[in-house]
């Protein structure tokens, strides 16, 4: 029943790294951002993240990427990305660069990146973990 959650920044690489550990363990994948984000970059509600993330967490053989202090309390295992911003920056306008007038696989419709580019930016250079990662979890580079 192995649940894992992969956290870090945006570009850091933690959704690759979710996705493909999914894959080689036949697990399911979830990436956060779906959860999260509704058409037209709108912020789902705090009660239809809670009852997605309540879903999720009912589940076995998961792994998710993002971060969720609900899933974090859960997890089996907790895999921190941990990049320089500045990387994560380069990484994340690499990988949306093509995507800035329609979607990115994955994301609902209505989200191209020219959207969410700036306060995205903004993510990326505010992002830390805080005190959230528990202790014994494991951390990744």
């Amino acid at each position: 029943m192995p649940r894992i959650l992969v956290v870090g920044n945006i570009g850091s690489g933690h959704v690759e790294k979710a996705r493909s550990l999914a894959a080689e363990r036949s697990l399911l994948f979830v990436d956060l951002e779906t959860v999260y984000w509704q058409p037209g970059w709108k912020l789902a509600s705090i009660a239809e993240r809670q009852n997605a993330l309540s879903k999720i967490a009912e589940g076995d053989n998961w792994v998710v990427a993002g971060q969720a202090e609900q899933l974090e309390i859960i997890a089996d295992e907790v895999i921190r990305i941990d990049r320089s911003k500045f990387l994560c920056l380069v990484t994340y306008l690499r990988q949306s660069l093509p995507f800035l007038l329609r979607n990115r696989p994955g994301m609902p419709v209505h989200c191209p990146e020219i959207l969410g580019l700036y306060p995205t930016i903004i993510r990326i250079f505010k992002f830390s973990y805080g005190e959230r990662l528990l202790p014994g979890r494991t951390t990744g580079r």
